[in-house]
């Protein structure tokens, strides 16, 4: 995860292993033999990062052989949907819960919503509702209370939005 991360040192030795197929088990001395497969991910450009010498080439030509693009959250359009109910029957079953799902505010508000954390965040914000969730249906209001905000919500009067601002800020 986040292979954009590593520190130049570490991609040294990544790509050694990968290239002689075996590694040495810390504070050992014997190589052991390895056929390794590596599904590696990042959300910065590691091509721009070997133009500019962050990234080791070698090593970016070893892990870029089937690259994978997944757009992120904001761009999935009704993805969201699908994992909102996803977690929510994931967080049902944890929490001992019983939400039959989403009521169709909720809904349009997850679908507006840029997700700037992604699935992990996402995945949080159900979390979150199903615990504070007092009714059959996950409603707008503790989804909006994770947010943080009111923004989103093209309905909200604007006292509205300046008191979540306010509780926002306090």
């Amino acid at each position: 995860d986040e292979i954009g991360e590593l520190p130049f040192s570490m991609q040294v030795k990544l790509n050694r292993a990968l290239e002689e197929k075996e590694v040495v088990r810390v504070g050992g001395s014997i190589p052991i033999k390895v056929n390794p497969r590596i599904i590696s991910a990042t959300h910065k450009s590691l091509t721009s990062m070997v133009e500019k010498k962050l990234f080791r080439d070698d090593l970016y030509y070893r892990l870029n052989v089937v690259p994978i693009h997944l757009p992120p959250l904001r761009e999935r359009g009704y993805d969201v949907i699908i994992l909102s109910r996803y977690f929510l029957d994931r967080f049902n079953n944890v929490y001992k819960k019983e939400l039959m799902g989403f009521t169709q505010e909720a809904e349009q508000l997850l679908m507006r919503y840029k997700f700037p954390g992604n699935i992990r965040e996402l995945r949080n914000l159900i979390e979150y509702a199903v615990i504070f969730e007092e009714d059959s249906h996950i409603g707008a209001d503790n989804i909006k209370r994770k947010m943080g905000t009111y923004i989103n919500d093209k309905n909200i009067k604007l006292q509205e939005m300046t008191k979540a601002y306010e509780k926002a800020v306090i």
